[in-house]
C-alpha cells in the first residue's frame, strides 16, 4: 500500500483530503504544519509527500528540502498551490509534481500512482519535463 502524508495549514482541507485518499486505498496521514510533518517523517517516512506551498512557519518548499535530507526518506513530492504553474516554477522547482488548487481527487490519485511508477528523480531532486496544470514535472 502506498503511504502518503498530506500537509496543509487549513485543517478542514487537509483532513478531508486525507480521508479521501484513505478511501482511494492509500495509507494516508495528515499534518497541519511543516514542523509536525518533518517530525512525522523522521519517525515514519512515507512514499509520497503532498504539501501546500504557502504555509506559516515552514513553506512546503522548505519541507520538501528538509524531508529529502532525512536518512532513509526516499519520499516523492507533490506541491499544491493556487498559484499558477509558471509562478510556482519561478519560486521553486524542487518538487516532483505540481497540482493546482482546486483539483479533483481522481487527478491527485493518478499523480500519486504515476509518481510511484515514474523513473527516479534527477540529482537536483526534480524530475525532468515541463509542468502543466496537473502534470508531473
Amino acid at each position: 500500500m502506498i503511504s502518503v502524508l498530506v500537509v496543509d495549514d487549513e485543517p478542514d482541507f487537509a483532513d478531508t483530503l486525507g480521508e479521501a485518499l484513505q478511501h482511494a486505498g492509500f495509507a494516508a496521514a495528515v499534518c497541519h504544519d511543516g514542523y509536525q510533518a518533518l517530525e512525522k517523517l523522521r519517525l515514519n517516512p512515507c512514499d509520497v509527500l503532498i504539501t501546500d506551498f504557502m504555509m506559516p512557519g515552514m513553506r512546503g518548499s522548505a519541507l520538501i528540502e528538509s524531508a529529502r535530507r532525512l536518512p532513509h526518506c526516499a519520499t516523492r513530492s507533490i506541491l499544491m498551490s493556487s498559484f499558477s504553474p509558471s509562478d510556482i516554477q519561478e519560486m521553486y522547482t524542487g518538487h516532483d509534481a505540481y497540482i493546482r488548487k482546486p483539483f479533483g481527487i481522481d487527478t491527485l490519485v493518478g499523480m500519486i500512482s504515476a509518481l510511484r511508477t515514474a523513473a527516479p528523480t534527477s540529482d537536483s531532486g526534480t524530475a525532468t519535463g515541463n509542468q502543466d496544470r496537473d502534470g508531473l514535472r
